[in-house]
């Protein structure tokens, strides 16, 4: 049965305290909303989502096609070819701190860095900028799009796959190893005294540093202990727990910075994920449980959320449909990363795609 999508407001408090009193009001954008109210740039989604879906840069991570049972960024560096040259002149430099480096890709002359970010893009758009490969938007438009708060905002320089991302300098295939850090069994960075280390501190510039949260990727007992707790942050990986049912959910309590853009991706985790993978939902909650946010797409579900203030938020995914045959369980991987504070929602990016807390999309049958 095929199906339209509604958007409905649903009245909630946490918007409320929004509304009148913050310079920018806080908003989401989803790959329903960036689907359905940015059809000029909606050409652009299929790749977005093969970046964040279980065939591109994320099945690196635990290697969802080979299905592996363990994860350890220590062998994922190390077995990386692209990063066997960093590796050798690591080992050749033992006390040499990538992280202190003023020239670092989290530091001012990196993509976090406005000018040095349009810098190294206008000769690219410069030649290609007009161009209108899809007959909608030009390169320049989408381009812009890519920035915060944009349609395909979640795979830009403050999205899942930017430098503070866990593909970038603090996630698993990061630099981390320069600081003398491992990964213990559960998922912690730890130092060499054994204690968690949540964050480091990351050169901006030759006279100041800035700290950088790292990304860890969690077993699913760990995520489950500190969403329990209430010490989840909003900067790591997860593989759920099996699931057979349609309509099962697993839930996470994460705690979310404020002034920064929350990036939440949940795709299929199992043997056939490439091919014909399981389907879910994802959805963001208030404290009081309210849905404030969702993604219904069909495969990769995205949502890039700008947080006016420090909240404690809930982070729900549901099996929508098990693929794998005779039901046996699947399971999915959820992504929590921020783009950190130098980068904040351009007036550029401004559009029907962003839409208000407690504005969700509904599945309308035809």
């Amino acid at each position: 049965m095929t199906s339209t999508i509604k958007f409905e407001r649903r009245p909630i408090a946490v918007e409320a305290q929004d509304v009148g009193r913050v310079a920018q009001p806080s908003f989401y954008v989803s790959a329903t909303s960036a689907r359905e109210n940015a059809p000029q740039h909606a050409a652009w989604l299929p790749s977005v989502k093969s970046v964040l879906g279980p065939c591109g840069p994320a099945s690196a991570y635990e290697g969802i096609i080979n299905n592996s049972a363990t994860f350890d960024p220590n062998k994922v560096i190390n077995s990386a070819a692209g990063n066997a040259n960093v590796q050798k002149w690591i080992a050749q430099n033992p006390r040499v701190d990538l992280f202190a480096n003023p020239a670092n890709p989290a530091s001012n002359k990196g993509p976090l860095n406005d000018q040095a970010y349009d810098s190294a893009m206008k000769p690219i758009l410069d030649v290609f900028g007009g161009l209108r490969p899809f007959f909608g938007a030009t390169v320049r438009e989408s381009t812009e799009q890519l920035e915060a708060g944009g349609a395909l905002g979640i795979a830009g320089r403050s999205g899942i796959n930017g430098v503070k991302g866990w593909s970038g300098l603090a996630g698993p295939n990061g630099g981390f190893m320069t600081k003398g850090l491992k990964v213990n069994a559960q998922g912690d960075y730890v130092n060499q005294q054994g204690k968690i280390v949540e964050q480091v501190d990351v050169a901006w510039s030759a006279t100041e540093s800035r700290p950088v949260r790292l990304v860890q990727k969690y077993t699913a007992a760990r995520a489950d202990q500190l969403s329990k707790t209430g010490k989840l942050d909003s900067t790591f990986m997860v593989d759920s727990t099996p699931m057979s049912q349609a309509g099962e959910t697993r839930t996470y309590k994460i705690n979310v910075p404020a002034k920064e853009m929350l990036n939440v991706s949940v795709l299929a985790a199992d043997e056939l994920a490439c091919i014909g993978a399981s389907d879910f939902d994802l959805e963001i909650l208030d404290g009081q449980g309210n849905v404030i946010a969702n993604s219904i797409e069909k495969g990769v579900d995205f949502i890039q959320m700008y947080n006016s203030k420090q909240r404690q938020l809930q982070v729900r995914v549901t099996l929508k449909e098990n693929a794998r045959v005779f039901s046996k369980p699947t399971q999915f991987r959820l992504m929590v990363d921020t783009g950190g504070t130098e980068l904040k929602p351009s007036n550029k990016t401004e559009g029907a795609h962003r839409l208000a807390l407690g504005t969700v999309a509904v599945a309308q049958p035809k």
